[in-house]
């Protein structure tokens, strides 16, 4: 069934489209953000190790190349895989970030209220 455009292709890659941009607002955007206070205001630690060494090393904002090279590479990813797995790639991403971004949130009002 066609779209007020007839365009079929649009509804096949308008749901995909809407995954990304909760990947970039919750995987990228919220999870950086809450990272980046948490650590900076010393409420949390980074989990990873390497992560945590790099964070050591330059400083809270090498976390922005690395969301980046993390969200481009998934991107990547996604546009390879054939029809129609790539769903799956923006929603892991998408769910992990909601989910992350909730539990620093919690993290950061937690820390902040003791």
């Amino acid at each position: 069934m066609g779209t007020a455009t007839g365009s079929d292709a649009l509804d096949f890659i308008e749901p995909q489209a809407r995954l990304w941009i909760l990947v970039i607002v919750f995987f990228g955007v919220g999870d950086l953000v809450t990272t980046m206070l948490g650590l900076t205001i010393g409420s949390s630690t980074e989990a990873n190790p390497l992560v945590a060494m790099l964070v050591d090393q330059y400083g809270v904002f090498v976390l922005l190349p690395l969301k980046v090279a993390m969200i481009g590479g998934c991107y990547v990813g996604w546009r390879q895989l054939p029809l129609p797995h790539p769903v799956v790639v923006p929603l892991v991403l998408a769910l992990l970030g909601i989910v992350v971004t909730i539990w620093n949130t919690g993290i950061l009002l937690t820390g902040s209220l003791s």
